[in-house]
């Protein structure tokens, strides 16, 4: 096997990892809702995804917490295996029910840094998007 050969198979298997992890990371608001991984014998839902998944404590924090900002976003939720947790991430504290097909669009389209950046310019010129109305100026 040559050295192109061999690159070109990390790289296509590591895609596939890739695309496994996000669509497996995705599933685990609904095993904890279940309490499936109790059924199944593991202690709790971090060590349900780390033996299974292989994935760390901070990425089921993240995913469970951003399944609750996403509630009645299901568009937005159905890209997390698409695209991944984190980038579905940069976009949830600013998403409006209404405005939705816009964001899923964008994330879709833009990369993780171009979503951050247009995230950070929009909360520039409106500083109370995106926090939570205690948090928010008053004018």
């Amino acid at each position: 096997m040559t050295d192109k050969e061999l690159f070109e198979l990390c790289r296509q298997y590591g895609l596939k990892a890739r695309t496994w992890r996000n669509k497996f990371v995705a599933l685990l608001p609904e095993v904890y809702k279940r309490k499936l991984y109790r059924q199944k014998g593991y202690g709790s839902i971090f060590e349900f995804a780390a033996k299974l998944g292989g994935v760390s404590k901070n990425v089921v924090e993240d995913v469970l917490n951003l399944d609750k900002k996403l509630e009645d976003k299901p568009r937005l939720k159905k890209l997390i295996p698409k695209v991944g947790v984190n980038k579905v991430r940069v976009v949830a504290n600013i998403v409006k029910k209404d405005d939705e097909n816009e964001w899923v669009a964008k994330v879709k389209n833009m990369t993780k840094l171009a979503l951050e950046t247009h995230v950070r310019d929009i909360r520039n010129l409106d500083p109370g998007i995106g926090k939570p109305i205690a948090q928010q100026e008053s004018v």
